[in-house]
């Protein structure tokens, strides 16, 4: 059995987000405003929302250690988090949306 800790299940809802907008998030920084419920912890996200048809291209440049070019720019996004009821909500939002 794999025991998934606080962050864990706070990520994976950050990526079952991603998932409802038919890609895949990759973190480059936490933006801080933390939170810790009984069940998760986590905080704001700083990264790039990649759509599926273009994630085996950008985990290539991810996987090395050259860094993210630049045509990546227009995905980078902030992942926020809200509290809606006794739930957490992940909403995705542009850089120049923040």
């Amino acid at each position: 059995m794999i025991v998934m800790d606080k962050f864990d299940i706070f990520f994976e809802k950050v990526q079952n987000a991603a998932k409802v907008a038919q890609g895949k998030f990759f973190v480059q920084s936490a933006e801080g405003r933390d939170f810790e419920t009984e069940e998760m912890e986590g905080e704001d996200l700083f990264g790039w929302l990649i759509p599926n048809e273009f994630i085996p291209e950008f985990q290539k440049e991810w996987m090395s250690q050259k860094g993210i070019s630049d045509q990546w720019d227009d995905f980078m996004t902030f992942a926020l988090w809200k509290k809606v009821g006794n739930d957490i909500q992940i909403i995705f939002r542009n850089a120049d949306e923040y």
